[in-house]
């Protein structure tokens, strides 16, 4: 991973971070989901080879081997395989095309990277782990709520993520970090593996369209042009 990559990736994380601040002071909103809250921490978590390569500079080596056994024996249990990623999702339901069903269920177990409901990895997580923004205790009430446009924010960081890794994949995190760990120059290309045929990996694609509704098309439009400014460089 190249050092370009990574500031710009940490730039992104951190530009949400400040916008989710943002909305939780501008809104008077409480967002449950903290360190060591881990009811949404399920097997489900899929990003993208940038995020997979970004998370493992930052894995000890002397962990590197136990993460691996970990990383084996969660390939043997059933967890979420992506169909598609995000931005192919939003350019399906701007053709008006069918949409394909995905099974996802949270009850599959939790994420490998918990430890006495710890996430071993939690300053750095993924976007899929930070974007679990409720404004209930699913704790106590058994299920998220997410504010309208804190969804829509993480649509947008969605898009612009895989945006960033537009020749990569995505896949699930035990699947990725599997096939990536070993390899940590992450020289293993999607076409020259074949990894489509696996049926554990999806190609990214670029934004073509944003799923903003009109009604926060004004208020995101700075948060785009920072964005904007992150990707080009100017940032």
């Amino acid at each position: 991973m190249h050092d370009r990559e990574k500031r710009r990736l940490q730039a992104v994380y951190g530009l949400f971070d400040n916008q989710i601040q943002t909305v939780a002071t501008g809104h008077g909103l409480e967002f449950f989901c903290k360190e060591r809250c881990s009811s949404c921490c399920t097997c489900n978590v899929t990003l993208t080879r940038l995020e997979t390569l970004y998370l493992i500079q930052l894995i000890p080596e002397d962990r590197e081997k136990t993460l691996l056994e970990t990383i084996r024996q969660a390939s043997d249990k059933k967890r979420y395989l992506p169909g598609m990623t995000f931005n192919r999702y939003a350019r399906l339901c701007s053709e008006g095309g069918p949409v394909p069903d995905e099974e996802n269920n949270p009850f599959w177990g939790p994420c490998m990277l918990l430890e006495n409901d710890l996430c071993r990895f939690y300053a750095n997580r993924p976007f899929g782990c930070r974007a679990l923004v409720s404004t209930l205790d699913c704790r106590t009430n058994g299920y998220a709520r997410i504010d309208p446009y804190v969804l829509t924010l993480n649509h947008l960081f969605l898009q612009y993520i895989e945006h960033m890794d537009p020749d990569g994949f995505s896949g699930n995190l035990t699947d990725m970090l599997g096939l990536l760990l070993p390899d940590k120059k992450g020289a293993v290309d999607f076409n020259g593996a074949d990894l489509s045929a696996d049926g554990r990996f999806v190609k990214n694609e670029p934004v073509r369209m944003l799923m903003v509704p009109p009604e926060h098309r004004k208020k995101v439009r700075p948060v785009l042009e920072q964005l904007n400014a992150i990707l080009s460089g100017s940032f």
